[in-house]
């Protein structure tokens, strides 16, 4: 390898680091607020990663898994960056079904009044 390649190899090295370095920060910047775990939830699972895959239909089936694997991608990531964030995403999911069901629960209390 002459020195110009083993120069352009260095820098497209260089950039594909401080490209990961930034997707990392954004990633973290993401999860740290609270719109962000809200967001990453619902893009978890548009993804059906909470769901099976199972379909008959095998091209249908395909494309769930497809979408799985994206959401694995995800999850991995939250994983290796952020892992407490994960359980405190997932327990303002679960206060928020709580609270949409308080909701209901209140407008059906009025409607019967």
């Amino acid at each position: 390898m002459n020195a110009a390649n083993q120069a352009a190899t260095e820098k497209a090295e260089q950039l594909d680091k401080l490209a990961r370095k930034q997707e990392t920060a954004d990633f973290l910047a993401l999860m740290n607020t609270q719109q962000g775990r809200r967001f990453m939830w619902s893009l978890l699972s548009k993804c059906n990663l909470f769901a099976t895959s199972f379909n008959p239909h095998g091209g249908l089936m395909n494309i769930a898994e497809g979408k799985k694997q994206i959401g694995y991608q995800y999850l991995e990531a939250i994983n290796q960056l952020c892992p407490d964030l994960y359980a405190l995403m997932t327990q303002e999911a679960n206060e928020a079904v709580r609270n949409r069901q308080l909701q209901l629960d209140n407008v059906e209390e009025e409607s019967n009044d």
